[in-house]
């Protein structure tokens, strides 16, 4: 059917697009961890649980071509979401411990 197809094909775009999105993530979050680092703990450790949130999803959403090698399987499904679930971990302790989320410094804004 034609409509399965387009709907696959959605779904693949969608994948590869947040896919990218993530490697963009990876690249500003390291860049915004270094330009808050005067901003205190709690900004750095929001930056660095964006940061694991990203890896998380770059490793999960990895395309076929590259999954020839070191991390085949349920290896990869496994670091993805363990990297995931860091990143959710460090972003809630934050959010308690400072009640609400602190001030950054995006540049990018």
């Amino acid at each position: 059917m034609g409509l399965f197809k387009v709907i696959d094909g959605l779904f693949v775009g969608t994948r590869y697009g947040i896919w990218g999105i993530s490697l963009l993530g990876v690249i500003a979050s390291i860049i915004l961890v270094f330009f808050n680092i005067g901003m205190g703990l709690g900004a750095v450790s929001v930056l660095l649980s964006a940061l694991a949130l990203s890896v998380g999803l770059v490793i999960l959403l990895l395309p076929a071509y590259f999954t020839k090698g070191k991390m085949i399987g349920n290896k990869r499904y496994i670091t993805g979401s363990v990297f995931t679930a860091v990143a959710i971990l460090v972003m809630g302790l934050t959010y308690f411990l400072n009640s609400g989320f602190p001030d950054l410094n995006l540049l990018f804004l």
